[in-house]
Protein backbone atom coordinates (compact mmCIF):
# COMPACT_ATOMS: atom_id res chain seq x y z
CA UNK A 1 0.00 0.00 0.00
CA UNK A 2 1.40 3.33 -1.00
CA UNK A 3 2.32 5.74 1.77
CA UNK A 4 -0.60 7.63 3.22
CA UNK A 5 -3.41 6.70 0.89
CA UNK A 6 -6.54 7.77 2.66
CA UNK A 7 -9.84 6.12 3.42
CA UNK A 8 -13.38 7.31 3.90
CA UNK A 9 -14.75 4.04 5.20
CA UNK A 10 -18.02 2.27 5.64
CA UNK A 11 -21.49 3.35 4.66
CA UNK A 12 -24.61 2.28 6.52
CA UNK A 13 -25.96 0.56 3.43
CA UNK A 14 -24.97 -0.36 -0.09
CA UNK A 15 -23.06 -2.90 -2.11
CA UNK A 16 -19.33 -2.58 -2.57
CA UNK A 17 -19.81 -3.16 -6.28
CA UNK A 18 -16.24 -4.38 -6.77
CA UNK A 19 -14.02 -7.42 -6.64
CA UNK A 20 -13.42 -8.97 -3.26
CA UNK A 21 -9.65 -9.06 -3.81
CA UNK A 22 -7.17 -6.51 -5.04
CA UNK A 23 -6.89 -6.66 -8.82
CA UNK A 24 -3.92 -5.43 -10.84
CA UNK A 25 -5.90 -3.46 -13.36
CA UNK A 26 -5.05 0.12 -12.52
CA UNK A 27 -1.93 2.21 -12.94
CA UNK A 28 -2.26 4.50 -9.98
CA UNK A 29 0.48 6.98 -9.26
CA UNK A 30 0.76 8.47 -5.81
CA UNK A 31 2.70 11.61 -5.03
CA UNK A 32 3.69 11.91 -1.39
CA UNK A 33 4.89 15.33 -0.32
CA UNK A 34 6.71 13.96 2.72
CA UNK A 35 8.74 10.79 3.24
CA UNK A 36 6.48 8.00 4.46
CA UNK A 37 7.68 4.82 6.14
CA UNK A 38 6.42 1.69 4.39
CA UNK A 39 7.24 -1.97 4.56
CA UNK A 40 8.07 -3.00 1.02
CA UNK A 41 9.66 -6.21 -0.24
CA UNK A 42 12.04 -5.31 -3.06
CA UNK A 43 13.66 -7.75 -5.45
CA UNK A 44 17.35 -7.71 -4.51
CA UNK A 45 18.27 -8.14 -8.15
CA UNK A 46 16.53 -4.91 -9.06
CA UNK A 47 18.43 -1.86 -10.14
CA UNK A 48 19.72 0.31 -7.26
CA UNK A 49 18.71 3.90 -6.77
CA UNK A 50 20.56 6.14 -9.19
CA UNK A 51 21.04 9.79 -8.29
CA UNK A 52 21.23 12.01 -11.34
CA UNK A 53 23.19 15.26 -11.14
CA UNK A 54 20.85 18.20 -11.08
CA UNK A 55 20.18 19.41 -14.59
CA UNK A 56 20.93 23.05 -15.21
CA UNK A 57 18.07 24.99 -13.71
CA UNK A 58 16.23 21.91 -12.41
CA UNK A 59 13.56 23.10 -10.00
CA UNK A 60 10.98 21.13 -8.05
CA UNK A 61 8.20 21.91 -5.62
CA UNK A 62 5.42 19.95 -3.96
CA UNK A 63 2.22 20.74 -2.10
CA UNK A 64 -0.72 18.81 -0.69
CA UNK A 65 -4.27 19.64 0.39
CA UNK A 66 -7.12 17.68 1.96
CA UNK A 67 -10.09 16.91 -0.30
CA UNK A 68 -12.37 15.57 2.42
CA UNK A 69 -15.82 17.11 2.83
CA UNK A 70 -16.12 19.62 5.64
CA UNK A 71 -18.13 19.95 8.85
CA UNK A 72 -18.93 23.51 9.93
CA UNK A 73 -16.42 24.73 7.36
CA UNK A 74 -13.45 22.77 8.69
CA UNK A 75 -11.98 19.28 8.86
CA UNK A 76 -11.40 19.41 12.60
CA UNK A 77 -12.98 15.97 12.91
CA UNK A 78 -9.69 14.59 11.59
CA UNK A 79 -8.24 15.31 15.04
CA UNK A 80 -10.27 12.34 16.26
CA UNK A 81 -9.50 10.06 13.31
CA UNK A 82 -7.11 7.18 14.06
CA UNK A 83 -4.97 7.62 10.95
CA UNK A 84 -1.99 5.31 10.54
CA UNK A 85 -0.09 5.93 13.77
CA UNK A 86 -1.76 3.09 15.67
CA UNK A 87 -3.64 0.83 13.27
CA UNK A 88 -6.61 -1.10 14.65
CA UNK A 89 -8.08 -3.25 11.85
CA UNK A 90 -11.50 -3.12 13.50
CA UNK A 91 -11.65 0.67 13.86
CA UNK A 92 -13.62 2.33 11.05
CA UNK A 93 -12.60 5.80 12.23
CA UNK A 94 -14.37 8.86 13.54
CA UNK A 95 -18.16 8.95 13.04
CA UNK A 96 -19.46 11.97 11.12
CA UNK A 97 -23.26 12.31 11.19
CA UNK A 98 -23.45 14.95 8.42
CA UNK A 99 -21.12 16.84 6.11
CA UNK A 100 -21.60 20.44 4.99
CA UNK A 101 -21.94 19.23 1.41
CA UNK A 102 -24.65 16.68 2.26
CA UNK A 103 -24.55 12.93 1.76
CA UNK A 104 -21.29 11.76 0.20
CA UNK A 105 -21.24 8.23 -1.16
CA UNK A 106 -18.13 6.03 -1.07
CA UNK A 107 -16.17 5.00 -4.15
CA UNK A 108 -16.65 1.31 -3.35
CA UNK A 109 -20.40 1.54 -3.91
CA UNK A 110 -21.49 2.08 -0.29
CA UNK A 111 -23.95 4.89 0.23
CA UNK A 112 -23.72 7.84 2.59
CA UNK A 113 -20.19 7.83 4.06
CA UNK A 114 -20.21 8.20 7.82
CA UNK A 115 -16.76 7.25 9.13
CA UNK A 116 -13.40 8.81 8.36
CA UNK A 117 -10.32 6.74 9.16
CA UNK A 118 -7.68 9.15 7.82
CA UNK A 119 -7.19 12.03 5.45
CA UNK A 120 -7.83 11.96 1.70
CA UNK A 121 -5.57 14.34 -0.17
CA UNK A 122 -4.60 15.91 -3.47
CA UNK A 123 -0.84 16.17 -3.86
CA UNK A 124 1.05 17.94 -6.62
CA UNK A 125 4.65 17.89 -7.82
CA UNK A 126 6.01 20.63 -10.09
CA UNK A 127 9.20 20.07 -12.11
CA UNK A 128 10.91 22.69 -14.26
CA UNK A 129 13.99 22.36 -16.47
CA UNK A 130 15.21 24.13 -19.58
CA UNK A 131 12.14 26.32 -19.65
CA UNK A 132 9.68 23.43 -19.56
CA UNK A 133 7.36 22.93 -16.59
CA UNK A 134 5.37 19.79 -15.78
CA UNK A 135 2.99 19.63 -12.83
CA UNK A 136 1.64 16.22 -11.78
CA UNK A 137 -1.36 16.10 -9.43
CA UNK A 138 -2.51 12.87 -7.79
CA UNK A 139 -5.82 12.72 -5.92
CA UNK A 140 -6.84 9.97 -3.48
CA UNK A 141 -10.16 9.26 -5.19
CA UNK A 142 -11.68 6.53 -7.33
CA UNK A 143 -11.21 8.16 -10.73
CA UNK A 144 -11.25 11.53 -12.46
CA UNK A 145 -12.88 11.66 -15.88
CA UNK A 146 -11.19 13.65 -18.66
CA UNK A 147 -13.82 16.40 -18.67
CA UNK A 148 -13.48 16.83 -14.91
CA UNK A 149 -9.68 16.85 -15.14
CA UNK A 150 -9.94 19.59 -17.76
CA UNK A 151 -12.05 21.69 -15.38
CA UNK A 152 -9.59 21.16 -12.51
CA UNK A 153 -6.77 22.15 -14.87
CA UNK A 154 -8.67 25.29 -15.86
CA UNK A 155 -9.09 26.27 -12.21
CA UNK A 156 -5.41 25.61 -11.57
CA UNK A 157 -4.26 27.78 -14.48
CA UNK A 158 -6.29 30.66 -13.07
CA UNK A 159 -4.17 30.46 -9.92
CA UNK A 160 -0.76 30.16 -11.63
CA UNK A 161 1.56 32.97 -12.63
CA UNK A 162 0.36 34.13 -16.10
CA UNK A 163 3.47 32.94 -17.96
CA UNK A 164 3.39 29.58 -16.21
CA UNK A 165 -0.37 29.27 -16.65
CA UNK A 166 0.08 29.43 -20.40
CA UNK A 167 3.11 27.14 -20.75
CA UNK A 168 2.89 24.52 -18.00
CA UNK A 169 1.97 20.92 -18.79
CA UNK A 170 -0.50 19.74 -16.14
CA UNK A 171 -1.26 16.06 -15.54
CA UNK A 172 -4.13 15.10 -13.22
CA UNK A 173 -4.62 11.52 -12.03
CA UNK A 174 -6.44 9.50 -9.37
CA UNK A 175 -4.92 6.83 -7.15
CA UNK A 176 -8.10 4.74 -7.64
CA UNK A 177 -8.85 4.75 -3.94
CA UNK A 178 -12.13 2.84 -3.53
CA UNK A 179 -12.67 4.23 -0.04
CA UNK A 180 -12.76 7.92 -0.77
CA UNK A 181 -15.76 9.99 -1.87
CA UNK A 182 -17.32 8.66 -5.07
CA UNK A 183 -16.21 10.49 -8.21
CA UNK A 184 -17.85 8.32 -10.85
CA UNK A 185 -21.32 6.92 -10.23
CA UNK A 186 -22.98 8.78 -7.35
CA UNK A 187 -21.22 12.12 -7.21
CA UNK A 188 -22.01 14.87 -4.73
CA UNK A 189 -21.48 17.96 -6.91
CA UNK A 190 -20.95 20.32 -3.98
CA UNK A 191 -18.19 18.11 -2.58
CA UNK A 192 -16.67 17.65 -6.06
CA UNK A 193 -16.31 21.41 -6.36
CA UNK A 194 -14.44 21.43 -3.04
CA UNK A 195 -12.14 18.68 -4.30
CA UNK A 196 -11.53 20.48 -7.61
CA UNK A 197 -10.64 23.73 -5.86
CA UNK A 198 -8.34 21.97 -3.36
CA UNK A 199 -6.54 20.16 -6.18
CA UNK A 200 -6.13 23.36 -8.16
CA UNK A 201 -4.73 25.09 -5.07
CA UNK A 202 -2.23 22.26 -4.52
CA UNK A 203 -1.07 22.57 -8.14
CA UNK A 204 -0.54 26.31 -7.77
CA UNK A 205 1.22 25.90 -4.41
CA UNK A 206 3.58 23.26 -5.84
CA UNK A 207 4.60 25.64 -8.62
CA UNK A 208 5.11 28.45 -6.12
CA UNK A 209 7.33 26.18 -3.98
CA UNK A 210 9.80 25.24 -6.75
CA UNK A 211 13.48 25.27 -5.70
CA UNK A 212 16.75 23.70 -6.93
CA UNK A 213 16.49 19.93 -6.68
CA UNK A 214 18.07 16.56 -7.46
CA UNK A 215 16.27 13.46 -8.71
CA UNK A 216 16.97 9.83 -7.81
CA UNK A 217 15.19 6.82 -9.28
CA UNK A 218 14.85 3.18 -8.25
CA UNK A 219 12.87 0.22 -9.50
CA UNK A 220 12.11 -3.19 -8.06
CA UNK A 221 9.29 -5.68 -7.57
CA UNK A 222 6.58 -5.74 -4.92
CA UNK A 223 4.25 -8.75 -5.26
CA UNK A 224 2.57 -8.76 -1.84
CA UNK A 225 -1.21 -8.61 -2.22
CA UNK A 226 -1.12 -8.79 -6.02
CA UNK A 227 -3.65 -10.98 -7.77
CA UNK A 228 -6.01 -10.93 -10.73
CA UNK A 229 -9.49 -12.43 -10.32
CA UNK A 230 -10.07 -12.63 -14.07
CA UNK A 231 -8.63 -14.82 -16.82
CA UNK A 232 -6.04 -14.49 -18.09
CA UNK A 233 -4.18 -13.61 -14.88
CA UNK A 234 -2.00 -10.59 -15.59
CA UNK A 235 0.00 -8.76 -12.94
CA UNK A 236 2.70 -6.12 -13.17
CA UNK A 237 4.80 -6.22 -9.96
CA UNK A 238 7.10 -3.37 -10.91
CA UNK A 239 7.52 -0.74 -8.20
CA UNK A 240 9.01 2.50 -9.48
CA UNK A 241 10.15 5.28 -7.16
CA UNK A 242 11.31 8.82 -7.88
CA UNK A 243 12.87 10.74 -5.00
CA UNK A 244 13.00 14.51 -5.31
CA UNK A 245 15.50 16.13 -2.94
CA UNK A 246 16.29 19.77 -2.24
CA UNK A 247 19.86 21.04 -2.25
CA UNK A 248 19.89 21.05 1.56
CA UNK A 249 19.11 17.32 1.59
CA UNK A 250 15.48 17.62 2.65
CA UNK A 251 12.80 15.64 0.83
CA UNK A 252 10.58 17.60 -1.52
CA UNK A 253 8.51 14.63 -2.73
CA UNK A 254 8.51 10.91 -3.34
CA UNK A 255 6.62 9.59 -6.35
CA UNK A 256 5.56 5.93 -6.21
CA UNK A 257 4.10 4.01 -9.16
CA UNK A 258 2.74 0.53 -8.47
CA UNK A 259 -0.01 -1.18 -10.46
CA UNK A 260 -2.72 -2.45 -8.13
CA UNK A 261 -5.83 -1.41 -6.26
CA UNK A 262 -4.62 0.65 -3.28
CA UNK A 263 -7.00 -0.89 -0.76
CA UNK A 264 -7.73 -4.27 0.77
CA UNK A 265 -11.15 -3.97 2.40
CA UNK A 266 -13.73 -4.21 -0.38
CA UNK A 267 -16.72 -6.05 1.02
CA UNK A 268 -15.47 -5.62 4.59
CA UNK A 269 -17.60 -4.41 7.49
CA UNK A 270 -16.16 -3.63 10.93
CA UNK A 271 -17.15 -6.17 13.61
CA UNK A 272 -18.76 -3.53 15.80
CA UNK A 273 -22.34 -2.51 16.56
CA UNK A 274 -23.28 0.25 14.13
CA UNK A 275 -26.95 0.47 15.16
CA UNK A 276 -26.69 3.77 17.03
CA UNK A 277 -24.53 5.42 14.38
CA UNK A 278 -26.75 4.33 11.52
CA UNK A 279 -29.81 5.53 13.45
CA UNK A 280 -28.14 8.95 13.72
CA UNK A 281 -27.78 8.95 9.94
CA UNK A 282 -31.51 8.26 9.63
Amino acid sequence: MVGALAVVATGCAGDDGGAAQSAADTGATAVVAEPVATSVMIDTTASPAVAEPAAPGLLAGAASASVLPTVDGTRAYLDQAPGWDDVDPNDPGVFVAAFDQGAVDVGNGSSDAAWVHDDVRATALALQSDGETVIIASVDVYMIFAADAAEIERRARELLDPDLAEAAHIIIAATHNHHGPDTAFSVNDDWYAVMADSTAEAIAAAAEAMQPATLAVATGEHRFGMTDVRDPMIVDPRLNVLAVTADDGSTIATVVQWTSHPETTLGWAPPIDLTEACAAKG
